[in-house]
């Protein structure tokens, strides 16, 4: 082709972005070096830019107003009957659906069908399907099925009933930010784990179901490894994209991160962080005064670096340091409630002098707590197992109902002891024939609480 070479125009047009509209002008003259017609191309992209607002951030379905409305679906796909629209972009479009042989609502994604069905699209509908059949997480929407009904593709995934974040944000109905950011960034940890990235991670890829879990969905541009050939640039969102991404560069984990710092500080302030990919200009900080503590602040202002090196290494980073951010919030609440409105109905020895410098394992135990039943703490002797034990339940008082309750099991001698020595605990004895461990069980079962059984392991089989 006649003119500037295409690659140099968009490498110094993605660069401009970076800085603040107002050191643009300058900037592209200097790298342009007097070379007026790569210029000219540079400023026409920023003037379409500009001019195009948020555009990028819209479903395409909705700008050409029904100009290329894709042909209806039929009122059933095989053994899904066909429910009303729940959104539409580039790549596809998502119905809620009721699949009668399992009885249960779903959703389908499907992409544009009849004679102008787009192969490529098709392509990234699968790619999409295939990435999130690989990942198996709380966190992340779950694929059941990849089918064709009557010349039409699609696959079938869960059906969230309950908002995506941007409406969350957009309705100032968010209650949690650091619940959201949990749950996002162990939903980027199992994915990294398994070698994939998302790379369009955005409050509109974020929802939440109707018992208020939040996952993490929409991995239509997502690779499997950072190796991997392809342009992520053109179907990301520029306001929450990593600059390396915009420019067309190598991308790895770390863009992720930068997107999930993007959807960390909206959480928290209620704000873009850089609102219409204005990367030039500096985060809102003042915003975040008094909403976080300081090693939040710090581990945010890292994922917003525009240099990968300078960034968290991994996503598993950042969890710890929001599940310690969790811990912090609940036991400041707990300091907060007045003392005749606190749970008392605990035996938990006082504890002798102050629990520092484990922030990060506390965490990871009440982490776990959250999701098992059972979590056991292992060590060599004098390592702080009864320690920690007893500071993870100090700080749970507030979260059990039917309370916290310790029991000390190091003189007992056999399994027999065990249900004794926890029985006691509760004041119960053996009455009538059903047994003191029918007994016991039946009581637990019913209750919410937390049961720490101290120096537990010579009673193991």
């Amino acid at each position: 082709m006649n003119g500037p070479d295409l690659r140099r125009i968009q490498a110094i047009y993605f660069d401009a972005l970076e800085r603040a509209p107002d050191d643009r002008a300058a900037f592209v003259a200097q790298a342009c070096a007097g070379d007026a017609a790569l210029e000219a191309e540079v400023h026409s992209m920023l003037a379409s830019h500009d001019d195009a607002g948020a555009f990028l951030d819209r479903p395409l379905l909705e700008e050409f107003d029904g100009a290329l409305a894709p042909e209806p679906l039929p009122p059933r796909l095989g053994r899904y009957r066909i429910g009303p629209l729940l959104g539409a972009g580039g790549m596809g479009r998502v119905f809620r659906a009721r699949d009668e042989s399992l009885d249960r609502d779903i959703a389908i994604k499907v992409i544009q069908h009849g004679p102008e069905q787009d192969e490529a699209a098709w392509q990234r509908v699968e790619h999409e399907a295939r990435l999130l059949a690989a990942l198996n997480h709380p966190s992340i929407a779950t694929v059941h099925s990849l089918e064709e009904e009557e010349g039409i593709r699609f696959f079938s995934m869960e059906y969230l009933a309950g908002p995506t974040l941007d409406e969350a944000l957009r309705s100032g109905g968010l209650e949690d930010a650091i619940a959201v950011s949990r749950s996002v960034s162990a939903a980027l940890e199992a994915a990294h784990a398994s070698g994939v990235l998302h790379l369009d991670l955005k409050p509109g890829n974020i929802q939440s179901t109707d018992h208020g879990a939040w996952k993490v969905l929409d991995f239509g541009i997502g690779r499997l490894g950072r190796d991997e050939e392809d342009d992520a640039r053109g179907f990301c969102t520029p306001g929450y994209a990593a600059p390396e991404q915009l420019r067309g560069e190598s991308l790895d984990e770390r863009s992720d991160l930068f997107s999930l710092g993007c959807v960390l500080f909206e959480c928290l302030t209620g704000k873009q962080a850089f609102p219409g990919s204005a990367r030039g200009e500096e985060p809102d900080w003042d915003a975040l005064a008094g909403r976080c503590s300081p090693a939040l602040e710090s581990t945010l202002r890292a994922l917003l670096e525009r240099r990968p090196a300078r960034r968290p290494k991994d996503a598993a980073t950042v969890r710890r340091v929001l599940d310690a951010e969790h811990l912090r919030q609940e036991l400041q609440a707990m300091q907060a409630t007045p003392p005749e409105l606190q749970p008392t109905h605990h035996n938990l020895p006082e504890p002798r002098g102050r629990f520092v410098g484990r922030a990060e394992l506390l965490a990871e135990v009440h982490a776990a707590l959250d999701a098992a039943r059972l979590v056991t703490l292992t060590g060599m002797p004098g390592c702080g197992k009864s320690r920690t034990a007893l500071e993870v339940a100090r700080t749970s008082v507030p979260r059990y109902a039917d309370g916290v309750w310790f029991v000390d099991l190091t003189r007992v001698r056999d399994g027999e002891g065990v249900v004794e020595a926890v029985a006691k605990v509760f004041g119960m004895r053996e009455r009538g024939e059903q047994g003191l461990t029918r007994q016991l069980a039946g009581r637990l079962e019913e209750q919410d609480l937390l049961l720490v059984l101290d120096n537990c392991e010579h009673v193991l089989d």
